[in-house]
């Protein structure tokens, strides 16, 4: 894009937390009390939800003055910095929490905080360029 300064370029991994529902199921025994008619005892067990965050891709993440931009070998992802939330920080990975997504992207690199501290420099700097448009395109309305 024009205009645009490519602030950090790294090596990563995707993650993505993954939902994975078993059905529930009955054991025990059925007794035939009368013709159409079954009376059964046993249990039955609830279904099993499990939660796992498994890795999805790993490419090059870039951080520029307007987006964040993740290249993988089979996923690419583009990200407006005035759609990021929050951000995360852990030991060997960050999280991105956007507008729009009910589950963040999880971003495993060598290190964490540094980049993390970029992204947070760069989303800052593009909130100011927004807040600084808006206002001079209502200091023009202004007769």
């Amino acid at each position: 894009m024009p205009d645009e300064i490519c602030h950090c370029l790294v090596n990563a991994e995707l993650y993505k937390r993954v939902i994975k529902r078993e059905r529930g199921h009955y054991h025990g025994l059925s007794f035939r009390v009368a013709r159409g008619v079954y009376y059964r005892i046993g249990s039955y067990a609830a279904p099993k939800i499990k939660e796992e965050i498994i890795k999805v891709d790993e490419g090059t993440l870039g951080i520029t003055s307007k987006r964040l931009v993740f290249i993988g070998k089979q996923t690419d992802i583009e990200i407006p910095l005035e759609k990021i939330l929050n951000v995360e920080v852990f030991q060997d990975a960050f999280t991105i929490h956007r507008k729009g997504r009910k589950y963040p992207e999880y971003f495993a690199v060598d290190r964490p905080k540094l980049v993390a501290g970029i992204l947070h420099a760069a989303a800052v700097k593009a909130l100011e360029r927004t807040i600084e448009k808006k206002t001079k395109s209502r200091q023009r309305r202004v007769p």
